[in-house]
């Protein structure tokens, strides 16, 4: 079936039912080029960011964390569920940093979602009261790493350094993998402490215009 067809004719969540797991797996599936304008997609935003410092040789004492893709289909807006476009994401194997940062300082407090329901029970008879639902792209990058993490290039791609900034390239079929790393320097989807820094910064933003915290949620 071609891709085009897929657009807007079947269900995201089917198409994350068939999407395989590993992205190895994905390089001759026919979901293949949307996943590739993802991984664009995600690693222009990235650079535009300045998620990571110019490609280096591994401090001696430091670790290389890598780096994976998660793809995820993204439905329409109009509540349809149909397949819109592709989600790629890419995150650092936290799983690798376990021994590094404590619980308590990759401890990031949520509200409960009861909180979200009564807020919106009580507002939603109130015509004064506009309610609306935003969904900010990379939103976790808003906040600065603290700590010396350094991570491998993304898979499939290599970092390079151009005159001005960054730049990706795609590997060639057969290329080995960079042996360089970057450093991380924004909180990246995936590190142990990335949700605690995003949490930090969302509540630092949120007490300069005056709100307060409590602690009752």
């Amino acid at each position: 079936v071609p891709i085009d067809d897929l657009i807007g004719s079947i269900k995201a969540a089917d198409i994350n039912n068939a999407l395989p797991r590993h992205r190895h797996q994905i390089q001759h599936h026919v979901l293949r080029p949307v996943c590739d304008g993802g991984e664009v997609d995600e690693l222009t935003g990235l650079i535009l960011r300045g998620t990571f410092s110019n490609p280096m040789d591994l401090p001696e004492g430091a670790i290389a964390i890598p780096l994976m893709w998660v793809y995820l289909a993204k439905a329409n807006d109009d509540g349809s569920g149909l397949f819109a476009r592709m989600r790629a994401r890419l995150t650092v194997m936290g799983n690798r940093q376990k021994r590094e940062v404590t619980k308590f300082e990759a401890y990031s407090p949520v509200a409960h979602p009861v909180s979200f329901k009564i807020l919106l029970i009580i507002h939603m008879g109130d015509p004064n009261v506009k309610i609306k639902v935003f969904d900010v792209g990379q939103a976790f990058l808003s906040s600065e790493q603290t700590r010396a993490v350094y991570v491998r290039h993304p898979p499939g791609y290599k970092l390079v350094e151009g005159k001005h900034s960054l730049y990706f390239l795609k590997l060639a079929p057969g290329e080995k993998p960079q042996r360089t790393v970057m450093r991380l320097l924004l909180a990246l989807y995936g590190g142990v402490e990335c949700s605690r820094l995003y949490w930090q910064a969302f509540v630092g933003w949120h007490i300069q215009y005056g709100f307060q915290t409590t602690h009752y949620d």
